[in-house]
Order: structure tokens, then sequence, then C-alpha cells
């Protein structure tokens, strides 16, 4: 068999409440906090293109194993 690349995007979804006298204001200042201060909501994966590999790839899942 031959071995495949899967190209996926994983989206995470993050907010911070912020106290602002605008939404511009608001979005200015979550522009300035870092990113680990925000709290993760949710998130999903997006699936892409797939690639036969040509070079020897060792897969991390073979067929065969995950179909039992």
């Amino acid at each position: 068999m031959a071995v495949y690349r899967v190209w996926a995007e994983s989206i995470s979804y993050v907010y911070i409440d912020i106290e602002a006298e605008s939404e511009d204001k608001a979005r200015e200042l979550a522009e300035q906090i870092d990113g680990g201060e925000f709290h993760e909501e949710d998130g999903s994966w997006e699936y892409g293109s797939v690639t036969e590999m040509e070079d020897d790839v060792e897969p991390d899942y073979r067929q065969d194993e995950m179909e039992g």
C-alpha cells in the first residue's frame, strides 16, 4: 500500500472579555494582549489536500490496524 499525507487545519475559537468605550477600542486592546490570556471556547478541523508520498515515509497509522 502507498503512504498518503493528509493535510488538515486546526481552528481554535478563543475569546477575551474587555470593558471598553467602543468596539474599536476593545479590538485595539485585545490586539495588545498575549494570546495565552484568551479563553478557549471550541474548535474544529478542516481537511484539505491528500498527497501520495514518493519517499520512504513511515506512516503514523495503517489502514489494516484502524479497520481491525
